[in-house]
């Protein structure tokens, strides 16, 4: 079993300050032992990818799942369904952050 983490995360307010801990927490458990091991298990199914933790990822995350998507795609010439889910639903909350950003 991984160790136990326990990490204070400040932000410039509250709401900074639980995005990044959720992202965090995203980034802390999809590079746990037992989610890289498969043994991580939500709604009594195993997580097999970092969408299926449904937790904010950081844009490093993000460009290494660019990064995967667009080497299966030479690779395969097929992306599969459960991924391109998670990268449209990462994509939206990007440009919806974007937007509110400009503002």
């Amino acid at each position: 079993m991984s160790p136990r983490v326990d990490t204070t995360i400040f932000g410039i307010d509250s709401i900074q300050a639980l995005e990044l801990a959720l992202v965090y927490s995203g980034s802390v458990l999809t590079s746990s032992r037992e989610f890289v091991s498969g043994h991580l298990r939500l709604w009594d199914e195993p997580a097999r990818n970092m969408f299926e933790v449904v937790l904010p990822l950081s844009l490093h995350s993000l460009q290494s799942a660019l990064k995967q998507l667009s080497a299966g795609i030479e690779r395969r010439k097929h992306v599969p369904t459960v991924w391109m889910a998670g990268m449209k639903t990462s994509l939206r909350n990007i440009a919806a952050e974007l937007r509110r950003r400009r503002t």
